[in-house]
């Protein structure tokens, strides 16, 4: 099926999706980005081709919840938060925020998840958006 435009190999897919054998075929759904001070920076995670991706209903169409996952490749994890965080504040309108983000820990390891709602108006139900960062710095 053709998605903006792309087929085959060249149409959007999420990076992760991890399935379940149980009924209804549940899946849980990814999207991942880099941030970096040069070059990968927070308009980029926040982008249509990434949160959008969740927004729009492209990826996770079928559920009401999905995760983005961001790879950290320069500064601290604390940093990247908030320049996530505001970015996604500061494009409010354009990314349909339904509420104000909030801090939500689901894995210890991971204690800077946050996580963002979304009106998605074409499919008529929101999304809620888990975020987690990786320490991917040499």
């Amino acid at each position: 099926m053709a998605a903006n435009g792309r087929s085959g190999r060249s149409r959007p897919r999420p990076d992760i999706i991890i399935e379940t054998n149980l009924g209804g075929r549940p899946e849980y759904v990814f999207e991942a980005k880099r941030l970096r001070t040069n070059g990968f920076k927070a308009n980029k995670y926040v982008d249509s081709d990434g949160m959008g991706c969740f927004i729009s209903g492209l990826y996770a169409s079928r559920y009401d919840e999905a995760a983005m996952l961001g790879y950290i490749q320069s500064d601290s994890l604390m940093h990247w938060k908030n320049q996530v965080k505001k970015t996604i504040d500061e494009n409010a309108e354009q990314l349909c925020l339904k509420s104000p983000q909030y801090d939500d820990t689901v894995i210890d390891v991971f204690p800077l998840e946050w996580v963002s709602e979304h009106k998605r108006v074409n499919l008529g139900r929101p999304i809620a958006v888990y975020h987690i960062l990786l320490d991917c710095c040499a």
